[in-house]
C-alpha cells in the first residue's frame, strides 16, 4: 500500500472544499434568472428561485402575532408571501427583488431568503390596484395578493385569540 504525500492530502481536501462549495452556491447561482412568481409557485418545495415585485404587505407588518418580519409580493402574475427573520424596511409600494427558496408553512406558499442580502429593495413603483374578491375566492391563487373582500357578514364576530377576533 502506497503512502500519499501530505501536499497531496492537503490539495485533494481542498478539491473536495471547493467542490462542495460550488454545488452549495450552483443553485443560487441558477436562481439568478428573475421568475414570475406564477411560475415560481409552480415549482416543487426546495426550489431556489428569484422573483421581482411590488410589496402588497410591509414587512414586518405580522410581526406580533406571528414572529415572522416577511412581507407579501406580487407581480403581473401572481403573489407570494416572503418570511424573514429580519425587517427588510419594505413599505407598501416599494419594488424588491427576492432569492430564495419555496417552502410551506402551515399550508402557505412561502419564499424564505437565505440571507438578508437576498432581499433587494428596488425604489417605490407604481402602486398596486386591489382586487375585489369575495369571501369564497380567497384561498392559494390570492396569497400575497393585495386583495378588497367583498361579501356580506353572516354571523357575529367570534373569538381567535391569540390571533383576534
Amino acid at each position: 500500500m502506497s503512502q500519499v504525500s501530505s501536499p497531496a492530502l492537503s490539495r485533494i481536501a481542498q478539491l473536495f472544499a471547493a467542490l462542495g462549495l460550488f454545488f452549495m452556491l450552483a443553485p443560487l447561482a441558477h436562481a439568478a434568472r428573475t421568475v414570475d412568481i406564477d411560475d415560481a409557485r409552480r415549482l416543487p418545495l426546495g426550489s431556489v428561485v428569484t422573483v421581482k415585485g411590488t410589496v402588497t404587505v410591509s414587512s414586518a407588518l405580522f410581526e406580533s402575532s406571528t414572529f415572522d418580519k416577511g412581507f407579501g409580493l406580487q407581480d403581473k402574475s401572481g403573489g407570494i408571501y416572503v418570511s424573514a427573520a429580519t425587517d427588510a424596511g419594505l413599505r407598501l409600494g416599494d419594488q424588491a427583488e427576492v432569492t430564495g427558496q419555496l417552502a410551506e408553512s402551515f399550508g402557505l406558499l412561502i419564499l424564505v431568503p437565505a440571507t438578508p442580502t437576498a432581499v433587494k429593495h428596488k425604489g417605490h413603483g407604481r402602486p398596486v390596484s386591489a382586487a375585489p374578491r369575495s369571501t369564497g375566492a380567497i384561498n392559494e391563487s390570492s396569497e400575497g395578493l393585495l386583495v378588497v373582500v367583498e361579501g356580506t357578514i353572516t354571523q357575529a364576530v367570534s373569538s381567535d385569540l391569540p390571533y383576534g377576533y
